[in-house]
């Protein structure tokens, strides 16, 4: 049985941060399409050799969605299974305090910047989610590199830097781009 070949892309991209060791090497990264939005997720799953209708999986999704918040807004990690597990934990940046006292009277509002949401890929029955192993399911394409440029904005006269994929020429590569 033939097996649709999908393509991960990804470009070159120059690491342009002078405070690294790895300050002018080229890595790969991925080329991200536009996120594909609740509605794109919904007709993907309904598509997808599904018995059920987009509307009763818009339903599922957005339900889901609904209480999975509702247990991080309790600090409740939720374990999905044969996907992940999704972890709340709480951001608070190096703005820790010198003792215990002066932490319990400012309380955990003033010290904590933002709560984030930590994902753990399943592999405990074989799904393979790891990031060696989903590797292995992965054929990569190269698109091409990405050329920085900066200019400055005319209107508000900020420094803007600009990334542009550039398509791969393999017959000539480019010479210090």
């Amino acid at each position: 049985m033939a097996q649709n070949v999908i393509n991960f892309p990804v470009a070159l991209k120059q690491n342009v941060n002078d405070d690294s060791t790895a300050y002018g090497k080229y890595f790969w990264v991925p080329v991200w399409p536009k996120t594909l939005n609740l509605k794109g997720l919904i007709s993907r799953v309904a598509m997808s050799q599904s018995v059920y209708s987009a509307d009763i999986v818009k339903g599922v999704i957005e339900k889901l969605t609904e209480v999975m918040v509702e247990l991080w807004r309790q600090g409740q990690p939720v374990k999905w299974d044969g996907l992940g597990t999704f972890t709340p934990n709480v951001d608070c940046g190096k703005q820790g305090q010198a003792n215990l006292a002066n932490a319990l009277s400012k309380g955990p509002n003033a010290a904590i910047n933002g709560v984030t949401i930590n994902f753990k890929p399943e592999n405990s029955k074989g799904e393979k989610l790891t990031s060696r192993a989903l590797k292995e399911l992965v054929t990569f394409e190269a698109m091409g590199w990405y050329k920085r440029e900066e200019f400055t904005d005319p209107t508000s006269q900020k420094k803007v830097v600009q990334f542009t994929l550039m398509p791969v020429d393999y017959q000539t590569p480019p010479q210090n781009p």
